[in-house]
């Protein structure tokens, strides 16, 4: 082979490894609380996160696994912030096409709360809602 293909094909397969890449919670990702509920008043909203997971490989990845990955990427967000919270706003929604789920985003609201403040901690919920007729 020449150095041109070499180089063609090492480019190519760190494309692929890079688009597999998936978020796993770092630091302060792993200190965010999700709730299900906002809140108390004594709690600042510090603004809307989104969180992806997925790629142009995600059809390797199972959807629970791209929804995780969606979740933690909003957690590290949040925590990026200074939150201490995180509340999704519904389940993660799931994108593709040819009939194949490829990726998933979370949003939600960041909260940075006192300490010693009553929150009752809840994860969202990670089940993607359907609303084909085979599902019910």
């Amino acid at each position: 082979m020449t150095n041109l293909v070499r180089r063609c094909v090492v480019l190519s397969l760190a494309g692929v490894v890079c688009a597999c890449a998936t978020a796993s919670l770092d630091s302060r990702g792993a200190k965010v609380v999700p709730l299900a509920a906002p809140p108390g008043p004594e709690c600042k909203n510090l603004g809307m996160v989104i969180g992806q997971g997925g790629g142009a490989a995600g059809n390797w990845v199972s959807n629970d696994k791209l929804m995780e990955y969606a979740l933690n990427d909003a957690m590290n967000k949040a925590g990026e912030r200074g939150a201490t919270h995180f509340q999704a706003s519904g389940p993660p929604a799931l994108g593709g096409s040819g009939g194949t789920t490829t990726t998933a985003t979370v949003s939600g609201v960041a909260y940075q709360c006192p300490v010693g403040s009553v929150v009752s901690p809840s994860a969202p919920s990670t089940t993607p809602q359907s609303s084909s007729p085979a599902a019910k």
